[in-house]
């Protein structure tokens, strides 16, 4: 700010030097009787103008400037190579398999399913689930396509059921441990579509309907209300109450202090003036209000202590049973199901999980065993 001032005191400080410098060569000339006293006053009155508008040119030229570096930006930006040629496939491969999968689905063919019983249900079934929620339950009232499960490949031999992938079913929690280095983080972006695999048909499938979201460490917000930045990943159809929105704040153990700045009107720089943790438990509140169908998880857990990761573990919990927080819970059966799948270089309470899934360079493999899961993932 102090140069932005400096720069547009600049010219006034140049006409007064240049007023000043004639005042005196000029008063010579009116003394000595070379010049008329009129005609010194009116080239001072010129110098003034003339200094009043060299200033406005030169304040143009600098605003000119500064959107040079941003010019820059976005001319190198839109000159890099595109990924929708890579993408293209991928997309066409996801299609391709989802229609797939839905005929083996309406035939039965996913493990047996029954359309006619997983996919219709009433409101009265829902509201008991709402009530307590089984995440083990049929799916009830949910269309046919939001039963397509995700798609691992591990190679052949590598499953128990001889299969050359692993398969993990809409509406759970789910972990990926294992050693460091073992392709966790990796795992996790093909799911969350934030990188592609080198072959297509050798990647993940994660149906095309799926809205994914990936939740990571690095907490970005803009120059906004607060309010605007939390409701930023909401949906076309989505609302969201003021209450609703300070409810999940406070589930994600946020403070009152910070809960009462979501109806205010205050714009600030928010990434400078909170503080790291109240960041990353607005970014967990921000995708918990934009509610997708999926949402992976990076490593998010390891920067708080136990007793706040297992209340973290709870509200996710309750973001897949419930298929969404602070919402009707008698309209759960009208929902798609909510699916998180996280990673985590720190132990973890296997009994939020549904399925836990050990990801190391051999291979993926499930565990299955009670022992395994309080072996491998509690402290």
């Amino acid at each position: 700010a102090r140069v932005l001032l400096n720069n547009a005191r600049f010219p006034q400080w140049l006409t007064v030097i240049a007023v000043g410098l004639y005042t005196i060569i000029g008063g010579q000339e009116v003394v000595a009787g070379a010049l008329t006293l009129g005609s010194f006053l009116a080239n001072i009155r010129t110098l003034y103008s003339a200094g009043k508008n060299w200033g406005g040119i030169y304040m143009n030229v600098l605003l000119i400037q500064s959107c040079v570096p941003n010019l820059q930006r976005v001319v190198v930006l839109q000159n890099l190579p595109l990924e929708v040629v890579d993408r293209m496939p991928f997309s066409k491969y996801r299609s391709d398999m989802g229609r797939r999968l839905r005929r083996e689905l309406s035939e039965g063919g996913l493990g047996g399913a029954d359309i006619s019983k997983s996919a219709i249900g009433s409101a009265d079934d829902a509201a008991a689930q709402a009530e307590e929620p089984n995440p083990t339950s049929e799916m009830q009232g949910v269309p046919a396509v939001d039963l397509l499960p995700l798609r691992i490949p591990v190679g052949p031999g590598v499953t128990d059921s001889g299969k050359d992938f692993v398969e993990i079913k809409q509406g759970r929690l789910v972990y990926l441990i294992g050693p460091h280095g073992g392709g966790k983080s990796a795992l996790l972006r093909f799911l969350a579509l934030s990188s592609l695999p080198d072959k297509v048909e050798e990647g993940v499938f994660v149906p095309p309907h799926l809205r994914v979201m990936y939740l990571t460490t690095e907490a970005q917000f803009f120059f906004g209300t607060l309010k605007e930045n939390l409701a930023l990943g909401i949906g076309p159809g989505q609302s969201y109450s003021d209450d609703q929105i300070k409810d999940i704040c406070r589930r994600v153990g946020l403070p009152i202090s910070i809960r009462k700045l979501i109806g205010s009107a205050d714009k600030q720089h928010w990434t400078s003036t909170l503080s790291v943790t109240q960041r990353l438990l607005l970014s967990l509140a921000r995708v918990l209000i934009a509610s997708p169908d999926m949402l992976c998880i990076g490593k998010y857990l390891q920067h708080f202590d136990d007793f706040t990761k297992k209340k973290l573990l709870q509200v996710l919990r309750d973001f897949v049973d419930l298929r969404g927080l602070c919402q009707d819970p008698t309209l759960r059966h009208l929902r798609r199901p909510r699916t998180v799948i996280m990673t985590t270089n720190t132990r973890l309470d296997p009994s939020f999980a549904d399925e836990i899934l050990l990801v190391n360079r051999k291979g993926i493999q499930v565990v299955k065993t009670e022992g395994e899961r309080r072996d491998m993932t509690s402290p």
